[in-house]
């Protein structure tokens, strides 16, 4: 039995700001010594850093390492390459000294692949027009191959915790209403982007936790890292009475 959790980011929120909270959310963990694995797809760019190289960590994978970040990552088509496939097993042999990974991706043609490898399903979501039909999308896809996921929401673009709530039952209502039936979706948070302090921590090529510890942002993340914690200890409790009861 493994603690280990496989985590499939995507939403309709801008590619920069889901960056942006990727990179804070996985220098909050690695430094309350979760140690997290970010897994780099077409889509993956990390705007505050400047330096990329090869880690020092001993991995048959040959991971890289942002060092602004202190963040360590490796290519999906590495994996594609060395496990032979995107089986959610073959990622965790692959690499056995992390507990935490993280992919993000756009849901399109090759999403059921990199969903195969995932426990969970973290849509990030702003308020527009196409946030309903995205999530709808993102489910009945979900639904149609068989994947048994857990989902979640983040919410952004929102400066109070109760106007993210209030938007998550809305988006999450209208989803139902698509779909026709009900919904398990959690809701994990939310988070709006100080804008100057981004600036700042940017050119400093610095995660915004870093240069301003306990500001707003760091309190947003926190809940959030939270949020998935305790999801994380459900899903290994019912995995774990699953395998007893068969």
């Amino acid at each position: 039995m493994t603690d280990r959790m496989t985590y499939f980011i995507t939403g309709n929120e801008m590619p920069r700001s889901v960056s942006l909270f990727l990179e804070n959310l996985l220098y909050y963990q690695k430094h309350r010594q979760e140690n997290p694995l970010y897994i780099e797809t077409e889509k993956s760019v990390f705007f505050s850093s400047k330096r990329r190289e090869r880690s020092k960590e001993k991995s048959p994978l040959h991971l890289d390492y942002y060092p602004d970040l202190d963040l360590t990552c490796f290519s999906i088509e590495r994996l594609k390459k060395d496990a032979g496939s995107l089986r959610k097993d073959a990622i965790l042999r692959a690499e056995r000294g992390f507990s935490r990974f993280y992919l993000y991706a756009d849901m399109n043609e090759t999403a059921p692949a990199l969903l195969s490898t995932a426990d969970y399903v973290m849509f990030v979501m702003k308020n527009d027009s196409y946030a309903a039909g995205y999530l709808y999308t993102a489910m009945k896809l979900i639904k149609e191959k068989s994947l048994r996921l857990q989902t979640g929401c983040v919410i952004t673009g929102v400066r109070y915790l109760e106007d993210a709530v209030l938007y998550f039952l809305k988006l999450k209502n209208e989803t139902e209403n698509l779909l026709g039936e009900s919904v398990d979706c959690d809701f994990l948070g939310y988070y709006f982007l100080d804008i100057p302090r981004i600036s700042h921590a940017q050119k400093a090529f610095q995660p915004l936790l870093k240069m301003f510890p306990g500001c707003g942002f760091h309190g947003m993340i926190k809940f959030i890292d939270a949020r998935l914690a305790g999801i994380a200890d459900i899903i290994h409790e019912d995995s774990l009475f699953l395998s007893l009861s068969s």
